[in-house]
């Protein structure tokens, strides 16, 4: 099980990694955002007489004519923590004296507990109050569509975490995280994936195990250990035809394991013929393609129908 600090890092680099997140799921929320420009994270430490205070990031909301400029404190909470509501309040004046524009706190909490008490209004002077926005399971979407996936593929990895472990949560949801690491720097990729299956245990390594990363590494533990499997039986098999064959005969057959992982996690039936095919596949190439089809393909004659 990933520590909470761990947790809380991983989290806070999803948001670094895509600040287009940031508007996106405003939008969601009702908050109006401005149209243009782009998502920039600027300087997170804000000097507020001793000590310093730092929030987790900061991104900058501006249209290119700078007539609307919206910051963004964003803050990942994952524990009930009574004195953060007083920082967070500090941090938004400290943000409105430095920057003088509008300014949110955006408290993104994947846990409902931690989301319920982090929304609280708080009392402000004698006639006033004050709570931050929250994002917690009730406002983080369950699904990504398309289009989502394919712009903004981390909400899919934030959806997990936020819905995985609900009761009765959809295999579903965990594929479509699993797809959109394919759409993700490698390196960022196998950060998330590790902390989705810390976080939701068995099923999302199910759901991760047909992933396969840009180079065609695994992504999931358990898959490199099929795949290293394969490669390692093939050498074996081919070592007296040459190592080179041995090679390329045991890439194929950890690449075939890959495309059989990837169609069973997303629940796609094969023909007979069309598991034959697979597994008599000897060319890393094409299965390689055939990986990349499955992701996305709703039946195995959409895998293999093109070479």
């Amino acid at each position: 099980m990933a520590s909470a600090s761990t947790v809380h890092a991983v989290i806070v680099d999803l948001f670094r990694a895509r600040p287009a997140l940031v508007p996106f799921l405003l939008r969601l929320l009702g908050i109006r955002v401005p149209d243009s420009g782009e998502a920039t994270i600027v300087e997170s430490t804000f000097p507020v007489a001793v000590p310093d205070y730092h929030v987790d990031l900061v991104v900058d909301l501006s249209e290119t004519s700078m007539a609307h400029r919206m910051v963004v404190l964003l803050e990942v909470q994952l524990a009930v923590d009574d004195d953060k509501p007083y920082r967070w309040l500090l941090y938004q004046a400290a943000a409105q004296d430095r920057h003088r524009s509008d300014v949110l706190v955006l408290v993104v909490a994947p846990d409902l507990p931690v989301a319920t008490w982090a929304r609280r209004s708080r009392p402000l002077g004698p006639h006033g109050t004050y709570a931050p926005v929250v994002l917690g399971p009730a406002e983080i979407p369950k699904q990504s569509s398309a289009e989502e996936l394919e712009s903004v593929p981390e909400l899919a990895v934030l959806s997990a975490l936020a819905h995985g472990r609900e009761r009765g949560a959809d295999e579903a949801l965990l594929v479509t995280a699993a797809q959109a690491l394919l759409r993700i720097r490698p390196d960022q990729a196998e950060m998330y994936a590790d902390l989705l299956c810390s976080r939701l245990g068995e099923a999302m390594q199910r759901a991760l195990e047909g992933v396969m990363g840009i180079n065609g590494e695994p992504l999931s533990a358990y898959f490199r250990k099929h795949y290293q499997q394969g490669l390692a039986e093939g050498l074996a098999e081919g070592e007296a035809k040459g190592l080179a064959e041995g090679e390329a005969k045991g890439e194929a057959k950890g690449l075939a394991e890959a495309l059989l992982g990837v169609l069973h996690a997303r629940g796609i039936t094969l023909t007979h013929e069309e598991r034959r095919a697979i597994e008599g596949c000897q060319d890393p190439g094409r299965l390689r393609r055939w990986v990349e089809r499955a992701v996305t393909a709703q039946t195995g004659a959409e895998v293999i129908g093109h070479a």
